[in-house]
């Protein structure tokens, strides 16, 4: 079986190594463009763009597989707009940030709780701080 060719590309100062299959999959877009023209040129030459190279990986998994489930540390609105500089047009609804929403939502409550917890303290000499 023959292996599928694979992309070198840096995004960021992140490499990457994709077969060329999932970059094609949106044939206007930039990273297609780009692809078919660099290896026109050179065969093994390396793409490079300076965008942001951790939210490349999640471009990937949307090109990938159609849809991604983003971590907390990335904004819905940022993939969006990577997805956007490189010409693909992404269906919101199939980027899931969830986790984000529900961390966020933790992340408000423990600052509530730890504001309760400060009102309730006292001082040395009894006097609430």
């Amino acid at each position: 079986m023959m292996k599928a060719a694979k992309v070198k590309i840096t995004v960021g100062g992140n490499e990457y190594a994709v077969p060329s299959a999932v970059l094609k999959k949106y044939p206007d877009s930039v990273l297609a463009k780009e692809i078919s023209e660099q290896l026109e040129k050179d065969p093994k030459s390396k793409i490079v763009f300076e965008r942001d190279g951790v939210i490349f990986r999640h471009v990937l998994m949307y090109l990938r597989d159609g849809k991604v489930v983003l971590p907390a540390s990335v904004p819905k609105g940022k993939l969006l707009t990577e997805l956007s500089f490189y010409g693909v047009q992404a269906n919101s609804m199939d980027i899931d940030d969830s986790k984000s929403l529900i961390e966020a939502r933790d992340e408000q409550q423990d600052d509530r709780d730890v504001g309760e917890r400060i009102s309730s303290m006292t001082g040395i000499a009894g006097v609430p701080l």
